[in-house]
């Protein structure tokens, strides 16, 4: 008797029993795959939105990328440079400044800069502000910083 005591206190599951145990947990286990990929879909498209917007993208371009794109910043660059075009964004090299100067502006600042580079005032501040305050046509007012 003591070899059946472990099984004297089992209630018996019919294989009926058994049938409606499995469908209950084969119900339970797509109630979570559903709900896991719910919650990997919202992390994905809310991780995106996150790296497109640090780029300067509106967070509604995350519902273009297609579902084979990782949600990794490698990933997402690699697309926005695939199809550049479409968002009307021209790559630029590494080399280049960033976005918002202007390259005319640059250039004329440059050149600004070259051309004041080694110059030395021709007197004192205060001189050059009163020959500019006393310039009475724009055509004096750049003979004097002409001169300066």
């Amino acid at each position: 008797m003591a070899d059946n005591d472990e099984f004297e206190d089992s209630t018996e599951e019919t294989p009926k029993d058994l049938r409606r145990q499995l469908a209950k947990a084969k119900k339970d286990a797509d109630e979570l795959r559903s709900q896991m990929t719910e919650l990997l879909a919202r992390d994905r498209k809310r991780t995106i939105s996150d790296l497109l917007s640090e780029k300067g993208l509106p967070a509604k371009v995350a519902n273009l990328l297609p579902d084979t794109v990782e949600a990794d910043p490698a990933a997402i660059d690699a697309w926005l440079t695939e199809y550049a075009d479409v968002f009307g964004v021209t790559k630029t090299d590494a080399t280049d400044e960033p976005d918002g100067i202007d390259p005319e502006a640059k250039a004329a600042h440059e050149r600004l800069a070259n051309a004041t580079a080694g110059a030395t005032p021709a007197g004192k501040p205060a001189d050059l502000l009163a020959a500019m305050q006393a310039a009475a046509s724009p055509e004096e007012l750049a003979a004097v910083l002409a001169r300066a």
